[in-house]
């Protein structure tokens, strides 16, 4: 006929027949042998005169999208738990310009890419042999028999050097087939007596997985008595325990120390006790990460006191000081009314 006929055929005689099944047959009479038929935009509708399937926007039809999502994920690999369907959602989606800020994902979901994101490695953990090197391993959880289809590429390692800092790629290691595979990488970079932070995500061409847990360590060979030229300007304890002679904390203890307490003879004398015995215990602390995060604890009353004495102004430190007062003050007079009551109870009971 050399042109698109449109057919309509009505099927509701086969209303509430979940096995339905549609096929399209060209049936000819003819010897001709020509191209054949073309079938296009084939739509099964609900057929109400006048109307018909349309398309809607806005959230009432994107939650069946991102729920029907959510139950693939879930088909896919059973017992996920629903922050990690979530992550692999959110970490899945086509980055869309027009949907920044309008989105918590700023993109649209990808079911292919949310399916085939790497697992998340774990066990991460490592050791530092020498003073510029870092050993980490961590279990390969990616690929088959796991979840044959979320096979990695390789591994991306990420680094920091303090505690709320930034992590930045330091390096890759290849991956391996299959699952259950112990990883290896040696970071060449680093330096004597700092802190590290590391963590670890498979990759493929979906995309990146979800971090390992964060591994700490502290490469030997810092001299916590003799961070610069200036041994007093060490914090030497508070370096060991931060891993770094920077950082905000250690920059409040320091200012502190100098504008404070170096001000008065008691402060002057308690500061020369602690210098002649504290680069013994930092290097205790430096070596053991329990240590370390034990006094990072109990440094935390003296930091935010640092904070209050150095951030506020006069006027600040005046209300703060009086608010402390009258709050002891106001206990005081509490827990003498108490008594009073209880001694005044005890002769009526008498």
């Amino acid at each position: 006929m050399g042109g698109f006929v449109e057919i309509e055929i009505d099927l509701s005689a086969h209303d509430n027949m979940p096995d339905l099944l549609v096929r399209f047959r060209l049936e000819t009479d003819s010897a001709t042998e020509d191209d054949g038929v073309y079938i296009d935009d084939v739509e099964i509708a609900l057929h109400v005169p006048g109307d018909a399937y349309d398309s809607f926007q806005g959230t009432s039809m994107a939650a069946p999208h991102v729920a029907g999502l959510a139950g693939l994920i879930m088909a896919a690999f059973p017992g996920i738990s629903n922050s990690k369907v979530k992550s692999r959602i959110l970490n899945g989606v086509d980055p869309k310009p027009g949907l920044v800020g309008m989105t918590v994902s700023g993109g649209r979901i990808n079911a292919m890419r949310s399916l085939g994101l790497p697992i998340a490695s774990s066990g991460l953990t490592g050791q530092a042999p020498s003073a510029n090197q870092v050993n980490l391993t961590w279990m390969d959880n990616s690929g088959f028999p796991v979840a044959a289809w979320t096979e990695e590429d390789g591994f991306s390692v990420y680094r920091k050097t303090e505690m709320g800092g930034t992590y930045t790629l330091v390096g890759t290691a290849a991956g391996v087939p299959g699952a259950g595979n112990a990883i290896s990488f040696t970071d060449s970079s680093a330096s004597p007596g700092q802190l590290y932070l590391y963590l670890v995500r498979a990759y493929n061409w979906y995309g990146e997985s979800e971090s390992t847990n964060e591994f700490s360590v502290i490469t030997p060979g810092g001299n916590f008595g003799s961070i610069d030229s200036n041994p007093n300007s060490a914090c030497f304890i508070a370096t060991a325990a931060y891993g770094s002679p920077h950082g905000r904390s250690i920059d409040l203890l320091r200012i502190l120390r100098d504008e404070y307490l170096m001000a008065h003879p008691i402060g002057r004398g308690g500061i020369a006790l602690y210098y002649r015995y504290s680069p013994i215990m930092a290097e205790f602390i430096a070596d053991c990460p329990a240590m370390r995060k034990g006094v990072r604890l109990i440094l935390s009353p003296f930091v935010a006191f640092s904070a209050v004495m150095v951030e506020t102004t006069a006027f600040q430190k005046g209300f703060i000081f009086c608010f402390i007062v009258g709050f002891l003050l106001g206990m005081t007079l509490l827990s003498k009314g108490r008594k009073a009551e209880k001694r005044v109870s005890s002769i009526h009971t008498s």
